[in-house]
């Protein structure tokens, strides 16, 4: 590689660096896209375009639901794994997989990425001899509130109704006391239960958002890759 060609290289790693997409720029939503800037060509980017896909998904044409080079569009279908479960005990299984379409859009000095359609799919097994079962979610699933958390609101809720009692007998105060000590130890335990789940809602959310920002940055990596004859 010349002097010349090794400045614009640098130059060229320099604005791809700049560009990429962090896991926190990702949000937890259906649809979202990132413009990249290149000065390749329209046609080398969608040759680039193509050669990401086939390398990410195995095979181009496999995961290929639209193509137009007159409109300068790329359209596909993904699958990422996003977590997965197991019960060595019974041999359950559960799978979760991030669903999505990605559309390329190709212009003289930038193209687009547009995730769109992400969802969640869950593949449960529940032990060896049973049948399997797949769902379908939106992607607001691994985030969704948690029964712990709405039964919580409801006790206390109870708890404060009870704490508001006036001009009780001491029969009826003690049968007071005495709910408001079971209802207290329910709260904790369900506190502890959505302390749990507020951990495993974190950890989907962070892979989720890995996933998309590593899919973002390795597709603008190679889509503004350039070729050099002189190597």
């Amino acid at each position: 590689m010349n002097k010349l060609s090794f400045v614009f290289a640098l130059i060229l790693f320099h604005c791809t660096l700049s560009a990429q997409v962090k896991p926190d720029d990702i949000p937890i939503e259906s649809s979202f896209s990132h413009v990249f800037y290149s000065d390749n060509d329209v046609a080398s980017k969608m040759t680039n375009a193509k050669t990401w896909i086939a390398k990410t998904y195995g095979d181009y044409k496999s995961v290929l639901q639209f193509e137009d080079s007159d409109k300068a569009r790329i359209i596909i279908k993904g699958v990422s794994p996003l977590k997965t479960h197991l019960n060595f005990d019974t041999g359950g299984k559960k799978e979760l997989s991030v669903t999505y379409t990605i559309t390329f859009d190709f212009k003289e000095d930038r193209y687009r990425i547009l995730f769109d359609n992400v969802g969640i799919h869950e593949y449960y097994k529940f032990g060896r001899n049973t049948t399997p079962h797949d769902s379908d979610w939106p992607v607001s699933h691994i985030i969704t509130t948690r029964l712990p958390e709405l039964s919580i609101r409801y006790n206390s809720a109870q708890l404060d109704s009870l704490n508001a009692l006036q001009g009780l007998s001491k029969q009826e105060t003690r049968k007071v006391e005495k709910e408001k000590r079971e209802l207290l130890k329910i709260i904790e335990e369900q506190q502890e239960n959505l302390a749990k789940e507020q951990v495993i809602t974190d950890d989907y959310t962070s892979r989720f958002k890995r996933i998309f920002s590593d899919l973002f940055n390795s597709a603008a990596k190679e889509i503004s890759s350039t070729t050099y004859d002189d190597f």
